[in-house]
């Protein structure tokens, strides 16, 4: 059979996404990754003489390190955007789409399917995270940065965990929420969820400190932190809920109650009755008319907010750095400015913005 045949290589290669083999896009999306993470370590260091530099120095070292924490932290939140882009197809979403229910019929082993989907993924994300990670090390060697090896294994396992337990996350979440909308509420809270366990645990301070990560021990020392026990027993908790449930599932055939073409009455239930090919009883009500939740208008007003302020705040730092003495902007009488001298610390420090009267 064609599905037999080619299943496993159709998750490997992620040939659902793209008609060529995507291997060659895995690799352009590694590649990707390294070059974002090395624009945003160039931007940082345009503000190594800034408070930012006090308060996370950890992303402005002149090291290896800068470079490949900045790279850990890119591609996790490139991960989520990719997950939640390809969220029917690199999750058990496809199961409540009925993709599945044909092969079980036929025959084939769902266990098979289900933890070759787990393997695939993580065989895709050890493919992609390398790559960039190689790459942002051979970016940052033309930087003339002292090369030190000692951290780099440490800080690759760090990144690698991460990325791989929001991948095995999402992919359990897909099993309980159908809608993509909602998915990613649910994965950004567990992004949020990890980021609080990580500082709580202390993990973000042995991770974010070159001379910490320098020993592998430390990061895998318990007694130091606890939060790769907290990962390992997610992942566990995942792997096994996934698994139950995607088997039980990927014999059940999902009615499509929610059709935006359809116009039902708000009180009217649908009822799937079982046959012959019919395993379970599904039972749900229609909502003819979909309305914005409150958490939807909420979270978009303060997104344009954050944005607004965003948008101004560059726009007067833009104006202010192109200020020079004697050609000073005022707003309002006070004459804001960005103090670029060393001559008044510790009262100002360079970079400091200043504001007179």
């Amino acid at each position: 059979m064609i599905y037999r045949n080619s299943y496993f290589s159709k998750e490997l290669k992620q040939a659902y996404i793209e008609k060529e083999v995507s291997f060659w896009s895995q690799i352009r999306f590694g590649i990707f990754l390294a070059l974002g993470a090395f624009a945003v370590y160039y931007v940082l260091q345009t503000l190594t003489q800034s408070v930012l530099f006090d308060v996370a120095p950890e992303y402005m070292l002149p090291s290896y390190f800068s470079t490949l924490f900045i790279y850990n932290n890119f591609i996790f939140i490139c991960m989520i955007v990719y997950l939640l882009t390809n969220y029917q197809y690199v999750t058990f979403a496809e199961i409540s789409m009925n993709r599945w229910y044909v092969m079980v019929n036929m025959k084939f082993n769902p266990l098979f399917m289900i933890f070759g989907k787990f393997y695939a993924r993580v065989a895709s994300i050890f493919l992609v995270y390398s790559i960039g990670f190689l790459l942002t090390v051979f970016l940052t060697s033309f930087l003339k940065y002292p090369l030190v090896t000692d951290y780099m294994f440490s800080t690759y396992l760090a990144g690698f965990f991460d990325v791989l337990i929001i991948v095995i996350a999402t992919m359990t979440f897909s099993l309980f929420i159908k809608a993509q909308d909602m998915a990613k509420y649910a994965v950004f809270t567990m992004a949020c969820l990890l980021l609080f366990m990580k500082i709580a645990s202390g993990n973000y301070e042995i991770v974010s400190d070159r001379a910490l990560m320098s020993s592998i021990g430390n990061f895998f020392d318990l007694s130091k932190s606890a939060y790769l026990v907290y990962l390992g027993g997610i992942m566990v908790i995942c792997l096994t809920v996934s698994s139950i449930y995607a088997y039980k599932s990927a014999h059940r055939y999902y009615f499509p109650f929610y059709r935006k073409d359809l116009d039902f009455p708000s009180d009217v239930e649908i009822v799937l009755k079982a046959g012959e090919t019919y395993k379970p009883i599904r039972k749900s009500s229609y909502t003819a008319k979909v309305r914005k939740s409150l958490i939807d208008i909420v979270l978009g007003i303060m997104m344009i907010g954050v944005i607004t302020v965003l948008l101004v705040f560059n726009g007067l730092i833009l104006v202010m750095s192109l200020s020079t003495p004697g050609k000073e902007v005022s707003f309002f009488g006070t004459i804001p400015y960005i103090f670029k001298s060393d001559t008044m610390k510790p009262a100002l420090m360079f970079n400091d913005l200043v504001f007179f009267k």
